[in-house]
């Protein structure tokens, strides 16, 4: 294990221990992601960068330009490997961390092994976010479609996270002001407060790029309402963010007073903000693993 692979280990520990003391009542959710969060970290130092049938396209700075992501979903489907014994690593780790689903986990893995369903087929079903086609696998699974998601977004996302990582220096400092990522079009997961300034800056649910954002403007539906709702925890550093116009909502967080938390693990200990949010009749701006965990 080389230094930098252990430091981001040793930053994850730290900030779930920052939880478990600050908000004992999540000690199951944060055992549960802790270990699926190192399984991630220690997969994708194994895996490959890339594979020789992945084309990334070309940045096309005019489309960028336009509002168009880098990449298509057909790029996307690609990043993930045929299934086979790579894929497969990516389902112990589920079952062991969520023994809730293990069940479901080890039906979709017979089945995929069996031919009965196309992993391609549902992976380009989530990346397109496509209803119809997730209820007719879940159906003939046998389990509810939001299951489906949740662990077919936790076999893909390492997969992505890797083989975009190379993409992130071309596009840093170009200039973007959309609300979903520039590099693969998935909308955030999580507002962060970062620099001596506080510029806000969004992460990408899916791979993990974060790009700067207008403050007030909602990541979902381009508006910029004065009359939108911020609602704090009792530190303060910590909020929900109401869009009136969309009704859809983002959790947001001052890193700069948070120095023990990563942005993944923040998303986890606001589980209670999502609640908040939620009951009140608003949707997550992006369906991320711990909205489908959340009691309630």
């Amino acid at each position: 294990m080389n230094e930098t692979l252990a430091d981001e280990i040793y930053r994850l520990k730290k900030a779930f221990e920052r939880v478990e003391r600050d908000a004992p009542f999540l000690k199951s959710a944060t055992n549960s992601f802790r270990e699926i969060m190192i399984s991630r970290i220690l997969f994708k130092e194994r895996l490959s960068p890339d594979r020789p049938d992945i084309h990334i396209p070309q940045l096309n700075y005019s489309r960028l330009a336009e509002g168009h992501p880098w990449l298509t979903e057909d790029t996307i489907t690609s990043l993930m490997d045929p299934w086979g014994e790579t894929v497969e690593s990516t389902i112990p780790p589920l079952i062991k961390a969520f023994p809730g689903i293990s069940q479901e986990v080890v039906r979709l893995r017979k089945a995929l092994a069996a031919g009965e369903i196309d992993l391609k087929h549902c992976i380009r079903f989530l990346v397109e976010g496509s209803e119809v086609g997730m209820i007719e696998v879940a159906s003939h699974l046998g389990f509810q479609p939001v299951v489906l998601k949740f662990i077919l977004s936790q076999m893909l996302k390492p997969f992505v996270e890797k083989r975009t990582e190379s993409l992130r220096s071309f596009i840093e400092n170009l200039p973007w002001h959309q609300g979903y990522c520039p590099i693969c079009g998935a909308f955030p997961g999580i507002s962060l407060l970062q620099g001596e300034e506080g510029q806000r800056w969004l992460k990408c649910s899916l791979c993990g790029y974060e790009w700067k954002f207008d403050r007030i403007t909602c990541p979902c539906c381009g508006e910029t309402n004065m009359g939108k709702a911020f609602i704090f925890d009792r530190s303060e550093n910590e909020w929900v963010e109401l869009c009136p116009d969309c009704h859809r909502y983002i959790v947001g967080i001052d890193l700069r007073k948070q120095t023990e938390m990563t942005a993944d693990v923040a998303s986890i200990a606001m589980v209670h903000l999502d609640i908040f949010a939620q009951q009140r009749g608003f949707l997550p701006t992006a369906e991320t693993a711990w909205k489908y965990s959340a009691p309630g």
